[in-house]
């Protein structure tokens, strides 16, 4: 075998099968550089980049088609979204936005010129410390042959990102936090889903976090926020990764102690039932105490209530459902609760009947029991596998917009900010493009609310 052969490619070259390209029947050949031959550009998603970069790949280069030439209504648009959509994350990460390129290129030797540049292009800078350890992490934590088909990917990356804890601060929604306040704001990955799906699935979690701080706010709850913290590691457990879940645990319970705070408030309902259910049965406890952000609001709402202003235009109480997925069955009465002192009432809270331990899927009920009655980590949108995107996951979205749509409702409120993008990216495949329902959280909704914010 030859050095060639021994040595690793520095870069991965994703490529499409035939194209623009002048021989698509030569298979490239270039030092420094692994070449996949795909049927499209188009179709390399951002977990498969990902995957490369967690096998250590130094970068991937997508190369397209010229412009118009793709016989795939310009696929080279969605490759040049994978990497605009991974940038921040890699940034964040240390690895750098530079290390995933989309090139197009009409000639196998504009694709050799194009592989040269981008192979220079990751040998300066060398790679930082910060992405070296990012890298270690990666490796040490995730099974490089674990498939994370669609943006399960990107979840998994918006995790690692966070195991960073020098990220910069979130000013856009953290106004108004308190340094030092006996309560901490957990968003765990919101952040970076946000930045990475929120445009396309019609999800600004940036915009959800600072409606969460408004609410809090008004209800006279001072919070701290502390930036870069680390997830609490739910996605793991959705995964089925359990070697992950345990360092992980440490490492968060470790960070979130050291905050100092009293008590955590977790925005997800996925990251209260893992920090307070998840955590002991894998052998690590929390000295705060955990609550979720909607039953914290319920409990001040003496003081939230007056701050509504029912009569505000753009939700119809005869045509709004509220999904609660697994929040729990305090967290479901707060939800309703919140709603209907805010002036909406809606027609049906799903899923309409709870199962052992309060939850849904805890157990039973939609299938996250582990058999010995005790549940796993919760699902984003209250069915087993709905973080995978698989066929499984894809039934139980139907069945949930259908039961929306039976019901005649046009909107969609959930608990959960996950389930919110999930659903979001339902209603953007087959026929429920066509669909009139409209997602969004609850939060945004009693927000927007708020008579300081309406302008009432």
């Amino acid at each position: 075998m030859n050095e060639r052969a021994q040595r690793p490619p520095k870069v991965v070259v994703f490529h499409c099968d035939g194209g623009s390209l002048a021989t698509p029947a030569v298979e490239p050949v270039q030092d420094g550089a692994g070449f996949i031959r795909v049927p499209c550009v188009g179709r390399v998603s951002a977990g498969d980049v990902l995957r490369v970069l967690r096998a250590g790949g130094a970068g991937v280069l997508l190369a397209g088609c010229a412009p118009g030439s793709c016989r795939f209504h310009d696929a080279g648009s969605h490759a040049q979204d994978v990497a605009t959509d991974l940038a921040p994350v890699l940034e964040a990460m240390g690895v750098g936005a530079d290390r995933v390129r989309f090139a197009p290129v009409g000639s196998g030797a504009a694709l050799t010129e194009a592989v040269s540049a981008f192979i220079r292009q990751v040998d300066e800078p060398e790679v930082s410390p910060s992405s070296a350890r990012s890298a270690s992490r990666m490796s040490a934590l995730m099974d490089t042959r674990m498939p994370y088909p669609h943006h399960g990917a990107v979840q998994e990356a918006a995790l690692l990102s966070h195991l960073r804890h020098d990220n910069p601060p979130w000013p856009a929604w953290a106004q108004g936090a308190t340094a030092g306040a006996p309560n901490l704001l957990y968003v765990c990955d919101l952040p970076f889903l946000g930045g990475l799906l929120g445009r396309h699935f019609s999800v600004d979690t940036h915009a959800t976090l600072r409606s969460c701080m408004a609410l809090l706010q008004r209800a006279g709850v001072e919070v701290a926020v502390v930036p870069g913290l680390p997830c609490c590691g739910h996605d793991f457990g959705l995964a089925g990764i359990d070697r992950s879940r345990a360092p992980e645990a440490r490492l968060v319970r470790v960070a979130l102690e050291a905050t100092g705070a009293k008590r955590v408030v977790t925005v997800s309902p996925e990251c209260q039932w893992h920090l307070r259910e998840g955590y002991p049965d894998l052998g690590v406890a929390l000295e705060p105490e955990v609550v979720s952000l909607v039953d914290l609001l319920h409990e001040r709402r003496e003081a939230l209530t007056p701050a509504f202003s029912p009569d505000v235009e753009g939700i119809s109480n005869d045509h709004t459902v509220l999904y609660v997925g697994d929040a729990s069955a305090e967290s479901r009465a707060s939800a309703v609760a919140l709603l209907r002192a805010a002036g909406v009432d809606p027609v049906a809270v799903l899923p309409r009947e709870l199962g052992a331990g309060g939850a849904q899927s805890r157990g039973q009920g939609h299938g996250h029991g582990n058999g010995d009655g005790r549940g796993q980590a919760p699902g984003s949108a209250g069915v087993e596998g709905f973080v995978h995107c698989d066929g499984e996951s894809r039934l139980a979205q139907d069945r949930l917009l259908g039961e929306v749509e039976e019901l005649g409702a046009s909107t969609l409120i959930t608990v959960s900010v996950t389930a919110a993008i999930h659903l979001n990216c339902a209603l953007r495949r087959g026929g429920w493009r066509r669909s009139a329902v409209r997602v969004q959280t609850l939060f945004d909704t009693l927000a927007g609310r708020l008579a300081s914010v309406t302008g009432s």
